[in-house]
């Protein structure tokens, strides 16, 4: 009986197969250093001691709120961006505008700031658009920061309500 050739090692099946493992383990490597170099994480911060320390601060800007009975009510027109706010009790000020901050609970790159100017009623006006739908934490506060009022708000909502937070 004649032997047969032996086919080189390139036409074999089983080098191929076991060289794949290899191969999917370098592929897999390469995608996860792509992706951890592309999105990177929000939620870590690096100055996480002074972040810490401002807790305190923004415990007594909401005990102050709380205890000029702050608190307000918000119209959002998704299809305009027009928002606007009422705020239930006076603040003790002649406030003209107010800032609100819109932080996104996940992506930084989402977040917006934005001014609300008093109108001749007495309401706090502005306009944002292109707001995602989403979780998101709301900041009211004035210029000064004295004091805070916090949401968590889930768009498309159409209205919500700042409270003070203790």
């Amino acid at each position: 009986m004649a032997e047969q050739p032996i086919p080189a090692w390139y036409k074999q099946f089983w080098p191929w197969f076991l060289m794949s493992f290899p191969a999917a383990a370098v592929i897999a490597g390469i995608t996860t250093v792509i992706i951890a170099t592309n999105n990177h994480d929000h939620a870590v911060v690096d100055d996480y001691y002074k972040k810490g320390l401002a807790i305190n601060r923004v415990i007594n800007q909401q005990e102050l709120a709380a205890s000029l009975g702050l608190s307000g009510n918000v119209i959002y027109v998704p299809e305009t961006g027009e928002v606007s706010l009422k705020i239930d009790s006076d603040p003790g000020q002649s406030l003209q505008s107010l800032s609100l901050s819109f932080v996104h609970t996940t992506r930084a790159d989402l977040d917006r700031h934005v001014l609300l100017h008093k109108d001749k009623q007495g309401l706090f006006k502005t306009n944002i658009k292109d707001l995602q739908a989403g979780r998101w934490n709301l900041i009211l506060e004035p210029a000064d920061k004295q004091w805070r009022l916090d949401a968590q708000v889930t768009l498309p909502a159409t209205s919500w309500v700042f409270t003070p937070n203790v």
